[in-house]
């Protein structure tokens, strides 16, 4: 078995970030499926990027998985 990817001493997709794509997902494959495009995981780590064909929609987005999942959207980045 190959051993864990790591970024900087900290393992990939660290349990942070893995629970804030989930929360920030469930709305993007939802709602908000127009303007959602893809994430990126520990970018940097413990953080997500959050790519959006729409800016006000995409915090729209964010606001609505940290209403539906408290304490999970704190460290994420959104690009367009």
């Amino acid at each position: 078995m190959a051993p864990p990817t790591v970024i900087d001493g900290t393992a990939d997709n660290t349990p942070s970030a893995t629970r804030i794509s989930q929360a920030v997902g469930d709305q993007g494959y939802g709602a908000y499926a127009d303007v959602y495009g893809t994430q990126a995981n520990d970018f940097p780590v413990g953080r997500v990027a959050l790519c959006v064909t729409d800016l006000g929609r995409g915090r729209d987005l964010v606001k609505a998985a940290a209403k539906a999942d408290p304490g999970r959207t704190r460290r994420w980045w959104i690009c367009t």
